[in-house]
């Protein structure tokens, strides 16, 4: 157990998306800022709080801009953020109980709600293994930079590259595979009401490739298409119920 270990909520956001954060008092803040549009944003910069570390870059690329945060962070730990999330009032004591007590932990996995809720009293945190890392989402992640023995999130995957989904799942995978320590406990610290980028997966032929690439790329070609194929059984009656039997038909068919 480590005592006052230091905390950043390390936030992506893309263009006028920066426009909508807002700051707690009380937290640090780490804010990669992906400019795409030739907008200045000089005077949102000039507005920022003293507890803002803000740095901004050209391009896209929510996983860039993830890794980018890990390189930057000069906190014992960060907390993934999106532009769109509300954090509870209360997420810091939460947050830095759980540091305390799990300060050999790499990642450390909360969870969030659609709508503010009582957080469970009886909170026990459990290993994260390949089957659970799959209910992980980034806005529940807490990361410790030093421990992650370089392990990054894939470029390949997240909005704005090739395949727009999966990249947390990939990305604990590997970190489990490198020995590092990962729990996940179901402390609420945050508020998203809109659905992510994961939960539309079957949409279009290429969003289920993207699962498909996903748990191969994370788990291995022969294990990754069985995870793959499970995944596909799981989701059958969600699938046919919006008419997507084609869609499966050509995930299972189509190479990239």
């Amino acid at each position: 157990m480590k005592e006052n270990c230091s905390l950043q909520v390390a936030i992506s956001c893309l263009n006028d998306g920066a426009l909508r954060l807002s700051f707690l008092d009380d937290l640090d803040y780490l804010v990669v800022h992906q400019v795409t549009n030739n907008q200045d944003y000089s005077l949102f910069q000039s507005k920022l709080p003293d507890n803002v570390t803000y740095k901004q870059v050209f391009g896209a690329g929510l996983s860039k801009s993830r890794n980018l945060l890990l390189d930057e962070a000069h906190a014992d730990f960060i907390w993934i953020m999106d532009d769109d999330v509300q954090i509870d009032s209360c997420a810091k004591q939460y947050l830095n109980r759980l540091i305390e007590q799990y300060s050999d932990c790499a990642l450390i996995s909360v969870s969030h709600a659609q709508t503010p809720l009582a957080t469970p009293l009886n909170v026990k945190a459990k290993k994260l293994n390949r089957i659970t890392a799959a209910s992980v989402s980034s806005i529940d992640m807490l990361l410790q930079p030093k421990a992650l023995q370089g392990v990054r999130f894939n470029e390949n995957f997240g909005l704005g590259a090739k395949y727009p989904i999966g990249e947390e799942y990939i990305f604990i995978c590997d970190l489990l595979r490198s020995g590092a320590k990962a729990i996940r406990c179901n402390y609420v610290c945050s508020y998203h009401p809109e659905a992510s980028s994961g939960s539309d997966f079957f949409s279009t032929t290429n969003k289920l490739i993207a699962k498909r690439e996903m748990f191969k790329t994370a788990l291995g070609p022969y294990k990754g298409m069985f995870f793959y194929i499970a995944f596909l059984i799981k989701k059958f009656p969600i699938l046919i119920r919006h008419g997507k039997f084609g869609v499966i038909w050509r995930s299972l068919l189509c190479r990239q």
